[in-house]
């Protein structure tokens, strides 16, 4: 069976990363082809804030030398994980989509023969965590036979953080979701 694996993007979420890795392994134990979406967020242009943070560092540095040493000593540290979780995900979380941005590459997924769409583990269904949350309420998938599988997926609270017009069609979706027969 041809398996996509949705959960959030994959970057510095060590417990999701953790998490995808462990579905994935256990799936594949049992024969089957797992692949995980590679969703993505677009890229935002540097804004004046951050260009205002740092130029006050900057000008905060002449004054504190030890200071600027140890932010330096942090960013190194900050980029020695990063590179070293990025192998682990190329190493282990590979096969991957073409890389998804929006509704209309959600959309092609359901064209490149799954068989399975699973969504999950982590704080998928929360909108602090997840921008874009229609794809983790698999909202591409609206009106398809595709099967598809929640796997711990998670509001990660315990107050709904959404409004009441979102209450409505995340209910709609699942109810969707419950009434597809497997």
């Amino acid at each position: 069976m041809k398996i996509a694996l949705l959960t959030l993007p994959l970057h510095a979420n060590y417990g999701g990363i953790l998490q995808a890795f462990a579905l994935k392994s256990y799936l594949e134990q049992f024969g089957h082809e797992v692949w995980l979406i590679d969703n993505r967020r677009r890229e935002q242009p540097v804004g004046n804030l951050f260009l205002w943070t740092v130029l006050r560092r900057t000008v905060e540095s002449l004054f504190h030398h030890k200071d600027i040493f140890a932010e330096l000593n942090d960013a190194r540290t900050r980029d020695y994980k990063r590179s070293e979780i990025e192998k682990f995900i190329y190493r282990h979380l590979s096969p991957r989509t073409i890389a998804v941005y929006d509704e209309a590459d959600y959309a092609a997924l359901r064209d490149e023969g799954f068989d399975l769409f699973v969504v999950g583990s982590d704080q998928v269904w929360r909108p602090r965590y997840a921008k874009e949350v229609d794809p983790y309420f698999f909202s591409f998938l609206a009106g398809s036979p595709l099967r598809r599988i929640s796997y711990a997926a998670s509001l990660g609270t315990a107050a709904c953080e959404f409004d009441q017009r979102a209450k409505e069609r995340y209910a709609r979706l699942l109810a969707e979701f419950l009434e597809f027969k497997l």
